[in-house]
């Protein structure tokens, strides 16, 4: 049964259950938690719902196991209400929640924005030790590792709360573990620096993503432009326009909105104008901000041919 639901054959694994209970056998909660768990996968969380609920017609009470799925299987739908309702549901029939209950209930929080509760129902329970790492040991002991989408709820959540020692000891706790980690990962933490002005602490990630042997993508440079740029180091923001061609990377429209919009504020309009001349000789498209960018630029060097200019070229668009 266990086979046919990794398989994805979820129907299958309902005929052989089927068969069990016809030939007078009671499955185990064990058995149950595995059919249940293949419906969620499936999507099919309704019916895992309704069948989890017909247990107790078997003799079989769920478990902590049985409530995890089914909390999982909502958080992973994007139903991050009912994961509450789903772990009260545990709470009311006298079962204890586990560390999975946890990383679930913390990974909910996270992706609704409340990184706050979160991590204070967890303090509730752990006290002031180092919540991620914390976590992630004890997930490393019963060998349970979340996937990319929940670790990245974990890390953009705790980046946008500004906790970026959290998310830092999080991705390196992730590290020891061996979790293979994607430059996806990566690129939320070093955006979360770069947004809060931290360059030196980005650009020693980036060396970290470079020595694994990742390969970073236009969205970990455009971070570290970003980066640069929120420090005044717009040299520095320039080159990494080189950096990215030396990737075999395209340069986006961020990439260059990014830098048009540090030199505008720096009343570097020249500089704002040769990026717009690149921009249109490489095909890249503005957007509105963009342009947005462009006319302050223009309006701060009091440039009237290059407003006409642009004006012509959102015209042509």
């Amino acid at each position: 049964m266990a086979t046919y639901c990794k398989l994805g054959f979820v129907g299958m694994a309902k005929s052989l259950f089927c068969t069990v209970l016809k030939c007078g056998l009671v499955p185990r909660v064990y058995s149950h938690n595995i059919l249940i768990n293949g419906l969620c996968l499936a999507g099919s969380i309704e019916e895992a719902l309704e069948f989890a609920d017909g247990n107790n017609q078997h003799g079989v009470e769920p478990d902590t196991v049985t409530y995890n799925i089914l909390a999982e299987g909502f958080h992973l739908l994007g139903m991050i209400t009912w994961v509450s309702e789903v772990i009260q549901g545990m709470l009311d029939n006298g079962l204890s929640p586990d560390v999975i209950t946890y990383a679930i209930l913390l990974c909910a929080h996270c992706q609704l924005g409340n990184i706050e509760k979160g991590l204070r129902l967890l303090k509730e329970i752990l006290g002031e030790f180092d919540i991620a790492v914390w976590l992630f040991d004890e997930m490393r002991s019963k060998i349970i590792l979340p996937n990319s989408w929940t670790l990245g709820a974990m890390l953009l959540g705790l980046c946008q709360k500004g906790m970026l020692l959290e998310a830092r000891a999080l991705l390196d706790s992730l590290i020891l573990t061996g979790y293979t980690l994607d430059i996806i990962l990566y690129n939320i933490v070093i955006d979360g620096y770069a947004k809060y002005g931290c360059i030196e602490e980005a650009l020693e990630l980036f060396r970290v993503v470079i020595e694994s042997g990742i390969t970073p993508n236009v969205s970990t440079f455009n971070s570290l432009i970003y980066g640069y740029c929120k420090t005044r180091k717009i040299a520095q923001a320039r080159k990494i326009l080189d950096v990215i061609i030396l990737y075999g990377l395209v340069p986006s429209v961020v990439s260059y909105t990014t830098l048009m919009n540090a030199y505008a504020d720096c009343g570097h309009t020249d500089s704002v104008n040769e990026l717009r001349l690149e921009m249109k000789a490489k095909g890249i498209t503005p957007t509105n901000f963009t342009y947005s960018v462009l006319m302050k630029g223009i309006c701060i060097g009091r440039k009237l041919e290059q407003n006409n200019q642009v004006r012509r070229d959102m015209a042509s668009e």
